[in-house]
């Protein structure tokens, strides 16, 4: 017989209503009326595994003669509650974490259209990482004149190899720079002029590595993981 445990409240209740019963988990489930017991044993074991409670197993559960006393499975569903909460809290600083590592600082053109004439041949020819490019890592810490320079260097060889204008969503307009993770986009002119913070530009959560040169606009390599308004 497997032996089960729990580290939630939950887990625990049911294992030792289990145990009470003396029966074995297959028996259980057809007890607490499942016409197919592994249906039962599957969601037991998520229970047990993931603390989060699910509802048809506990309906039929305190629809039987097995029944667990209200309060106890009240209290014993709500510390687990807590515990999940508390480890997704932990999880999502984990990630953020992890997103602010991999950061990279990178411009990228902001087109015409917001939608693309044709999503397919978008997605096909490189979407909008056709148009993102990446900068330095140390790129944050250069002297400001220096920034600008590299900026405006880099813009102004992006936009002429683009000849000013994406393949699928118009001409391009201005430039977004993601200098630091977490800070609001930076807005470029296509002459590498800064003209104040984006307010309604998403925050980038992450940076993948961009593959390739970032001075070659139609290369098709270049990848990034950036979730914002014109990203794949």
């Amino acid at each position: 017989m497997k032996t089960r445990s729990s580290k939630y409240p939950i887990g625990k209740l049911l294992i030792e209503t289990l145990s009470a019963s003396a029966l074995s988990i297959h028996y259980f489930s057809l007890a607490i009326g499942y016409g197919n017991s592994n249906k039962g044993v599957r969601a037991f074991d998520q229970m047990l595994g993931w603390g989060v409670p699910d509802k048809v197993f506990l309906d039929r559960l305190q629809s039987s003669s097995l029944a667990i006393p209200a309060e106890t499975l009240a209290l014993a569903l709500a510390q687990s509650e807590a515990i999940v909460a508390e480890e997704t809290r932990l999880w999502r600083l984990a990630q953020i974490e992890e997103e602010r590592k991999a950061f990279r600082p990178y411009v990228q053109a902001v087109p015409e259209y917001s939608t693309p004439i044709s999503i397919t041949f978008h997605g096909l020819t490189g979407g909008s990482r056709r148009y993102t490019h990446q900068l330095p890592e140390e790129f944050p810490t250069w002297d400001p004149t220096e920034q600008h320079r590299h900026l405006k260097e880099l813009i102004l060889t992006q936009y002429a190899a683009a000849d000013g204008k994406t393949l699928f969503m118009g001409r391009i307009t201005t430039y977004r720079l993601f200098r630091r993770y977490g800070e609001q986009a930076e807005l470029l002119s296509v002459s590498g002029e800064p003209l104040g913070a984006v307010s309604n530009t998403p925050l980038p959560e992450a940076t993948a590595t961009l593959v390739g040169k970032s001075g070659d606009a139609g290369d098709l390599t270049q990848i990034i993981k950036v979730r914002d308004g014109s990203s794949e």
